[in-house]
């Protein structure tokens, strides 16, 4: 009576059964990764045209944008410290260990544009950019909307709205920062993600 051999895998199999199936798990993290960034990204490109709205009905209603004490001001209700982020701040800069939370939460300016809307929810996730060249590296990070102006300017003009995105290109009409396109980059110099704005014409 013949005996029946065992079949099973060798040690070289095993082997390269394990290698694909890690390569199979980098190439979906990296894509999964992708489609949470681009979703972020629609999400809040979204949100930056439900405020371009608000802002653009509060001015039809009123015949310009209401007085601010700062000249960067986060639109929304809701700026938690977290990370690099202080207070009711939504822009952070830093640069080779300088650094300044640039923006302020007026709660008198968004209860005005509740006047006129709905303030949309949000989650003020970080966002911008980051660039290294080796020595020098610069750091914008936003969260949330920022509208930005010129206070010494002629009412209601000179306007911004302005957002980071976590990829490196801005949506089409809306302007990226300059520091921050791959084609003002150096060999050594790297960059992730971009700071966006829009210029509101009223």
């Amino acid at each position: 009576m013949l005996k029946s051999k065992n079949a099973g895998f060798t040690i070289v199999e095993l082997l390269i059964v394990i290698v694909v199936i890690g390569i199979l798990a980098a190439i979906t993290i990296v894509a999964f990764n992708g489609v949470q960034n681009r979703a972020k990204d629609t999400a809040q490109i979204t949100l930056v045209s439900q405020w371009e709205s608000i802002l653009k009905l509060y001015v039809a209603e009123h015949g310009s944008l209401p007085v601010t004490v700062s000249d960067r001001v986060c639109l929304g209700t809701s700026y938690p410290a977290s990370g690099v982020f202080s207070l009711n701040s939504c822009h952070f800069y830093e640069q080779n260990g300088y650094d300044e939370q640039r923006s302020a939460v007026e709660p008198d300016v968004i209860n005005k544009f509740r006047e006129v809307a709905t303030i949309p929810s949000q989650s003020p996730d970080s966002s911008g950019f980051v660039a290294t060249d080796g020595t020098d590296s610069m750091k914008f990070l936003t969260r949330g909307v920022a509208l930005t102006m010129n206070q010494a300017s002629t009412p209601h003009s000179n306007y911004k709205l302005e957002y980071g995105v976590t990829g490196n290109k801005c949506p089409s009409g809306d302007e990226g920062d300059e520091t921050a396109t791959p084609e003002s980059l150096e060999p050594g110099d790297s960059v992730k993600g971009n700071l966006c704005v829009r210029r509101l014409f009223f």
